[in-house]
């Protein structure tokens, strides 16, 4: 990212450097035109790193977000919707599901919502696990009453208390409860 930021021409405007210790990922904000950013980070529970485009005018963004997905070969959202439908071992679909809820589109995204949710009453705890952490990266009113439920009843504890977290990120970000 940062070679073709340089070769674009893009201002860097903001940097955090990684600090392992204090489990703080890199993050890189560049300027590409007025209005329009693009933001690099890597994922603290996967260690994927990811880019997306934040501008006033949405045709900047989505035109920059296709320019980037070409040039630094992403995996497209549909691609990875298809590869969690695919997997099959609890590891990989714990995984899949991570990497799919951060690159699903901000906003309610039904396909995203739909593999969460089932993830969330899945008998597999690594699964419930992941599903309760892939609720965080677009969170919904829509997840309260899944993660309210795990939160009260789930036979393991650590993801009783995984919820409860989860539920107060939620509160913290003012997640509507309607």
């Amino acid at each position: 990212m940062d070679n073709y930021a340089k070769s674009n021409r893009w201002e860097k405007i903001g940097e955090i450097p990684e600090d392992p210790p204090a489990g703080t990922p890199r993050s890189v904000v560049w300027e590409v035109s007025s209005g329009t950013h693009a933001h690099y980070s890597v994922d603290d529970a996967t260690g994927i790193a990811y880019v997306y485009v934040t501008s006033d005018t949405p045709e900047h963004a989505d035109d920059l977000g296709e320019r980037l997905t070409k040039a630094l070969n992403a995996l497209e959202y549909s691609s990875l919707v298809e590869k969690f439908d695919r997997s099959v071992d609890e590891d990989e679909r714990a995984g899949n599901l991570l990497i799919l809820a951060l690159a699903a589109p901000q906003g309610f995204d039904q396909p995203s919502f739909d593999r969460i949710s089932k993830a969330l009453a899945a008998p597999e705890a690594s699964l419930r696990e992941a599903a309760i952490y892939a609720s965080g990266y677009n969170p919904s009113s829509r997840y309260l009453p899944l993660l309210t439920r795990i939160a009260q009843q789930d036979p393991v504890e650590d993801l009783r208390a995984d919820a409860e977290d989860m539920l107060a990120a939620y509160d913290e970000a003012g997640v509507d409860k309607s």
